[in-house]
């Protein structure tokens, strides 16, 4: 399973609505293999659609998800006027780094949110970092 974010630029003073996800889901043709729809509509720069697919590749399920956000725009009156942007699967490296800088851990740095502290064998081994 994949999940694909669908970022979409809105027309002016429009939001994303609420009934969005359940929308875009039935449109969605059964070869695109669409699971779930989430929305994001506070996601900077723009709104962003989560797709979760099960596709057998990764191009195929951004491919699917950019087919599924295109159809919503072209059919739908809740993305009247909206523009997909791009279909991609986010990275999960900056979430992680948001998360070091963001989060205390028990030395004040967060590593030790990402990472496990120090082990008894880094001392054993004289292990600085």
């Amino acid at each position: 399973m994949y999940l694909v974010h669908v970022a979409l630029r809105p027309p002016p003073g429009a939001a994303l609505a609420a009934e969005l996800p359940t929308l875009l889901r039935a449109l969605a043709r059964p070869e695109e293999r669409v699971e779930h729809v989430v929305a994001h509509p506070d996601s900077l720069p723009y709104p962003v659609l989560g797709f979760f697919l099960l596709s057998g590749s990764l191009a195929e399920a951004e491919r699917a998800a950019h087919a599924v956000g295109r159809r919503g725009t072209e059919l739908l009156a809740a993305l009247r006027g909206w523009t997909v942007l791009c279909a991609e699967v986010p990275l999960i490296a900056p979430l992680m780094e948001f998360a070091a800088a963001s989060a205390e851990g028990r030395d004040g740095s967060g590593q030790d949110r990402i990472r496990p502290a120090r082990s008894s064998s880094d001392r054993l081994w004289g292990a600085e970092n």
